[in-house]
């Protein structure tokens, strides 16, 4: 139990504390960490293999947990769906990587949309299968008109809000397609939000609640990820590139959510 502790312990100092670098740079630009110590092509690589390790763990923890199901088990193809979804975001992180460190920018759109616009449906796949995988297991887990109507809510609410911080990208001179990218990944949060909030509400009905873990971390990595695609549309729509430090630290604390939360689901597996 200590050393489980320990690990746990550790693994959050590790999203913690890149995130915190990160987003130090922006609050306290002329701090002597940032002045003397870090270069700003540290910085950098801090950001990039955060993001990439967080996703990396979470792709192939969520790949080796679906094969603890059976086939015939509902959850096994959704546990294969989340790691394929994953599998589409290290693929576009590591495409938006090699970007940034060869031309110093990341241009938008850019190559890593291909592989981030498969990614986010699969995800989305993966949080409807389990959701049909919670009722195929004939517990008590609430009516699916309940379920829409969490749904929807959740997804109206958000989407007025993140609306309302990013009219002003929309009417930015930026190119039709870079606007269309910028609000699109947003939009897709915004689903994965729905989704994650209904299966938290069903999770707590299983195992005395210990399911709860596994979404909770989930769900804050993607409401994180949301943030974060909102910080960076509006902060680069709008021409503040040196905020885009911000954005970074949100990915790498989202990303590190959904790490914990499949790592949480690899430990109920192991019991």
């Amino acid at each position: 139990m200590i050393r489980r502790s320990r690990a746990t312990l550790g693994f959050l100092l590790a999203i913690i504390v890149p995130a915190a670098i990160l987003l130090g740079k922006v609050l306290y630009p002329q701090a002597a960490l940032y002045a003397r110590i870090l270069s700003p092509a540290a910085l950098l690589w801090i950001g990039i293999l955060a993001k990439l390790a967080f996703l990396a763990v979470a792709c192939v923890v969520a790949a080796r947990s679906a094969g603890e199901f059976e086939g015939r088990n509902p959850s096994r193809l959704a546990w294969r769906l989340l790691a394929a979804g994953l599998l589409g975001f290290v693929l576009g992180q590591a495409t938006q990587a090699l970007e940034r460190l060869l031309a110093g920018a990341i241009p938008s759109p850019s190559a890593a949309d291909a592989f981030f616009g498969l990614g986010y449906p699969v995800l989305i796949f993966a949080l409807v299968q389990f959701l049909r995988a919670y009722a195929a297991t004939g517990f008590p887990i609430g009516s699916r008109a309940g379920h829409w109507l969490l749904g929807v809510a959740v997804a109206a609410f958000l989407g007025l809000l993140g609306y309302s911080i990013l009219i002003p990208v929309v009417w930015t001179p930026a190119p039709l397609l870079e606007k269309l990218v910028n609000v699109a990944y947003p939009a897709f949060d915004l689903i994965l939000l729905a989704l994650a909030v209904v299966l938290l509400r069903v999770s707590v009905r299983f195992r005395g609640g210990a399911v709860w873990k596994v979404w909770i971390f989930l769900l804050s990595g993607f409401i994180l990820m949301c943030v974060a695609d909102i910080f960076f549309a509006f902060f680069s729509g709008l021409g503040q590139t040196h905020l885009v430090d911000m954005a970074d630290a949100m990915y790498v604390l989202a990303f590190g959510c959904i790490a914990a939360g499949v790592l949480a689901q690899r430990e109920l597996l192991l019991r």
